[in-house]
């Protein structure tokens, strides 16, 4: 009884040493210490300037303070950003439904995400030898699209936008919303969903995708070539969007596959016939020209 009435007493103690400590607040000055305000000049003592309100902590740029602040804007410093993946193949639906419900301090914002990871995948295909899609038209064909009027430039416009992966991504949320809040419209959670609230949670999961891509481009690339991987990749990432809608919508398995499938045709039905207009119009301008 002594031994644990002695550890009770040190318990107490730690606790009690605990709620004493003072907690740090961030980049808090020294009392009584002057600082020069590097946007308006003004002299002053505190975290703030009182003119301006520029933080007493801003330093003039180096190196090292551009390498933080890219870490704490890409990263963040409180960990959004491993949470985030983490939370992407651990409970993917559920993580999109408390970001969309306001839970969004603990993850990353889903176009900063999805941008990130495109970046570091052109990185990745810039250094290693892997071939990646690209429409490939001639800068002939390019600038006599742009000299070719109106519609030259939108056809133009338009193979630019296909032709950048980030872009293109972006592109299929906007096809992908309008068939999925149609076909979700009836399920427990997507019946209250906007239509940015689908372009956010496709963004999500389009991130899941291009972070497969990547991790089995980076592992494969030395054993089989691009069209094998995408087939390695699309084997896994399919299942894994049945998963994110099955958990962010709250239905079962199979009208998870059957109404994200039937999304998924409709988003390309409006994309075929999106290309169908476009390859009209780039008849037109190039037998008109």
């Amino acid at each position: 009884m002594q031994i644990f009435q002695s550890l009770r007493e040190k318990i107490q103690w730690l606790r009690q040493q605990q709620s004493d400590t003072p907690v740090p607040e961030a980049h808090r000055m020294p009392e009584g210490e002057e600082s020069t305000c590097l946007h308006c000049g003004t002299i002053f003592s505190g975290n703030f300037c009182p003119n301006c309100g520029q933080d007493a902590a801003t330093k003039r740029t180096s190196a090292r303070g551009a390498a933080a602040r890219l870490t704490k804007t890409v990263f963040k410093y409180d960990g959004t950003f491993p949470n985030t993946m983490k939370q992407l193949f651990y409970r993917p639906g559920f993580m999109i439904r408390d970001y969309l419900n306001g839970h969004r301090v603990c993850y990353t914002n889903p176009i900063q995400l999805i941008l990130f990871l495109v970046t570091i995948r052109l990185m990745l295909a810039y250094f290693l030898p892997i071939s990646d899609e690209s429409l490939d038209l001639s800068s002939e064909t390019m600038t006599k699209l742009s000299e070719g009027g109106l519609f030259g430039r939108i056809v133009a416009s338009v193979t630019t936008i296909l032709d950048n992966e980030f872009y293109l991504e972006m592109s299929a949320a906007l096809f992908f919303i309008f068939p999925a809040k149609l076909c979700f419209r009836r399920t427990p959670f997507g019946r209250d969903m906007s239509l940015s609230e689908h372009f956010a949670a496709w963004l999500f999961v389009s991130s899941q995708t291009v972070f497969v891509d990547l991790v089995f481009d980076l592992l494969l690339f030395s054993f089989f070539d691009k069209v094998t991987v995408d087939y390695v990749t699309a084997f896994i990432t399919v299942p894994l969007m049945f998963w994110d809608y099955k958990q962010l919508m709250g239905i079962g398995w199979i009208r998870s596959i059957w109404l994200f499938t039937l999304a998924t045709v409709l988003a390309f039905a409006m994309m075929i016939f999106v290309v169908i207009v476009v390859l009209v119009l780039l008849a037109v301008n190039l037998s008109g020209s």
